[in-house]
């Protein structure tokens, strides 16, 4: 049974394997959460773990990026 799991650096395969599938997808535009993924996060495994913790610290105030930003949980 699929089930929601906070973002986590083993689970890094399996994510870069949806961004190709939804980067590959004819005719639909890339969800957010794609395109908001840093080029080096795809390639390189520490850079990929920033990103994770990056996208977790985006739970609190002082993760929060740009502007008009507010807290999110992001589940994968």
């Amino acid at each position: 049974m699929p089930e929601l799991v906070e973002p986590a650096v083993r689970l890094r395969s399996s994510f870069l394997a949806a961004v190709a599938e939804f980067r590959a997808e004819a005719g639909a535009p890339v969800p957010w959460f794609v395109s908001d993924v840093e080029p080096a996060a795809l390639t390189e495994p520490a850079a990929f773990a920033g990103y994770v913790a990056r996208v977790l610290a985006e739970r609190t105030e002082a993760g929060v990026r740009g502007d008009a930003g507010v807290p999110m949980t992001t589940l994968w």
